[in-house]
């Protein structure tokens, strides 16, 4: 996907399902491949002035508007260059590299709503594209629709049924809404139609977890591992399965030799549950109030968080954090939830 983010812009050059009668001036298709060079180039700030020329000469410019988009978001501004990518869809509703860019931004900025909205309305103006009914499956997935997702992903390996994704991801839905038999399924299906895929078994070991059989979690993610070793994030989930099974020592190890920033916060998620585990209740319960501070939405936080504030005998503290963790859809807090606050 980040990939697409910078590939979009070159199909600025086309007009598909334009609703724009007139072509821009001449002058202003020089100043608008003026500015394209310097997008491609990666010098956002000099192709702005130049997307600014092509649109003083053509307000109604979208393709211009979109590239100016584009390099506002390639300079951090992202609140102009969203208003700036919806000022190109006002032009033209139809302008296929304006509506995905708006999608996978909404994406990264965690905007789950509008994701759906996008692609809901991708969906109806291409109604024959497998790619936007995945596009809206995984918008639903995101904002925790997951009927709809279900029916989606169900579509898709209907008509594509030798496409492992949509096994992963319909499986990913039978995970969250906790159908652990159905994900299994679809899982085993998914190692055997690609046996050297290493996501299959590395969220089999995912559900196993959330069955507490640490054991079986813990062999599909060896099988995870070899298949994909460089992987930092499967050394992370194995070290969370290892402490689950008290070997301490092990799961450390592992997570201190992850060094990815990326990962960091759920290495300091992972290292909080172990000290939990070991016993060290107020060592969990700090690093983990440091850590939803940035991260409310991170799967077993709040989760854990509550359980130490019982331990601590914080009781109303406990239950706000059991009652963020069901938001969060943790298999375990709504149980939590119910046995300790009401």
């Amino acid at each position: 996907m980040r990939i697409l983010l910078f590939v979009l812009c070159l199909f600025a050059l086309l007009r598909c399902g334009t609703e724009k009668g007139s072509q821009p001036p001449e002058q202003a298709k020089a100043y608008f491949k003026s500015g394209l060079d310097l997008l491609q180039s990666g010098d956002y700030a000099q192709a702005i002035p130049q997307f600014d020329l092509a649109i003083g000469l053509d307000s109604t410019y979208f393709e211009a508007i979109h590239n100016k988009a584009i390099c506002l978001w390639g300079l951090k501004q992202q609140k102009e260059a969203i208003e700036h990518m919806e000022n190109a869809l006002v032009i033209n509703s139809r302008y296929l590299p304006s509506m995905l860019q708006k999608y996978f931004w909404c994406r990264a900025l965690r905007n789950e709503p509008e994701m759906v909205s996008i692609a809901e309305q991708l969906v109806l103006a291409f109604p024959d594209s497998l790619r936007f009914t995945d596009l809206r499956a995984q918008a639903y997935l995101e904002n925790k629709q997951y009927s709809k997702a279900l029916k989606d992903f169900t579509y898709l390996i209907d008509t594509q049924p030798s496409q492992v994704e949509h096994l992963i991801n319909r499986a990913m839905v039978f995970y969250l809404i906790r159908d652990y038999i159905a994900a299994e399924i679809d899982l085993n299906l998914a190692k055997k139609l690609a046996p050297f895929n290493a996501i299959p078994p590395n969220n089999l070991a995912l559900v196993f977890s959330a069955k507490r059989a640490w054991q079986l979690a813990f062999e599909e993610m060896q099988v995870a591992r070899s298949i994909d070793p460089g992987t930092p994030l499967y050394k992370n989930n194995q070290a969370y399965i290892l402490m689950n099974m008290g070997r301490f020592d092990e799961a450390k190890q592992l997570l201190q030799e992850i060094k990815e920033e990326s990962l960091q916060p759920y290495v300091n998620r992972n290292l909080a549950i172990l000290a939990y585990l070991k016993g060290d209740i107020e060592a969990c319960a700090q690093h983990l109030e440091a850590l939803v501070i940035e991260h409310s939405e991170m799967e077993w936080s709040q989760l854990y968080l509550g359980s130490a504030y019982l331990l601590l005998r914080q009781k109303e503290k406990a239950c706000a954090s059991f009652e963020a963790s069901v938001r969060n859809a943790d298999f375990w807090a709504q149980d939590s939830l119910k046995t300790y606050c009401q």
